[in-house]
């Protein structure tokens, strides 16, 4: 994400928003100081973080299910 918000700037991004749906509030605060609006439904504490923790259904999806999920878009 940092990566992303700094190429951005490069570009001359006028403003950047960015959304996500879990974060260690660490991170949180460091990107939020980076950017003009920052949104994280359910920012976590706590010394470890698994994004996996902060649903109650997790699954992993491997390349062919995603692929399938996509309609073959990554084809």
């Amino acid at each position: 994400m940092h990566a992303a918000v700094e190429a951005l700037k490069k570009i001359g991004a006028t403003s950047i928003v960015v959304a996500v749906p879990t974060g260690p509030r660490s991170s949180v605060e460091r990107m939020a100081n980076e950017v003009d609006i920052l949104y994280c439904a359910n920012v976590r504490s706590g010394w470890s973080f698994a994004v996996a923790d902060a649903y109650e259904r997790w699954s992993d999806v491997d390349e062919e299910e995603l692929a399938s999920l996509l309609g073959g878009a990554l084809s």
